[in-house]
């Protein structure tokens, strides 16, 4: 659906709203406007939120059962089940 089809649509939904409807929109249309953050010189390289994610082990699946043990400590109130 192009953008034009969609401005369409909203302006006929627009035209049957009342006053105090048209305010409650434009009041959400602010707050969007307001939280829509530019991308302007972004670089996902320099972003730590996406960089720290792959940092780490990548075996976590194969070495579920090590990691967990690594983690128990016999003064730390954690127990282990024997295993089988």
């Amino acid at each position: 659906m192009s953008a034009q089809v969609v401005k369409d649509q909203i302006i006929e939904k627009l035209d049957k709203l009342s006053e105090n409807q048209l305010l409650e929109v434009l009041h959400g249309v602010e707050k969007i406007h307001d939280i829509t953050i530019p991308f302007e010189g972004y670089d996902e390289s320099k972003d730590v939120m996406v960089t720290g994610l792959f940092e780490g082990p990548t075996d976590l699946a194969e070495r579920v059962e090590e990691f967990l043990e690594e983690g128990f400590d016999p003064h730390s109130g954690w127990t282990q089940k024997p295993k089988r």
